[in-house]
């Protein structure tokens, strides 16, 4: 009983860290592509997390649909013309990967 208990604590944080890449972050570049590939990136300052004053990518391939893609760029540039702060996640089991945003959140500071 005592070892599933542990195993549970153990698996916990990773549970409840997910997937964040980077909270509370402001894009400062954006472009519609990356590396020829059907993919766009972000590179976003300030905020916490893994991907905090880095590159973000966003490939075609990692998002639920064509227009969910659309919508994650659609939403990018939003955030960088208005200045507003974004949370980045990844559905991907590698966290601290920053090449596999599939969501972008905008919000207000």
């Amino acid at each position: 009983m005592k070892a599933i208990l542990l195993v549970c604590f153990l698996l916990l944080p990773s549970i409840a860290y997910s997937g964040e890449l980077v909270q509370n972050a402001k894009i400062v570049e954006v472009a519609n592509t990356f590396n020829n590939a059907k993919q766009f990136y972000i590179v976003v300052k300030g905020g916490v997390g893994a991907c905090a004053n880095k590159r973000i990518v966003f490939p075609l391939s990692r998002t639920q649909s064509a227009e969910s893609y659309q919508r994650a760029f659609s939403l990018a540039l939003t955030a960088f013309s208005t200045g507003s702060k974004v949370r980045v996640f990844s559905y991907e089991s590698e966290v601290n990967h920053c090449s596999t945003a599939n969501f972008i959140s905008v919000h207000a500071d």
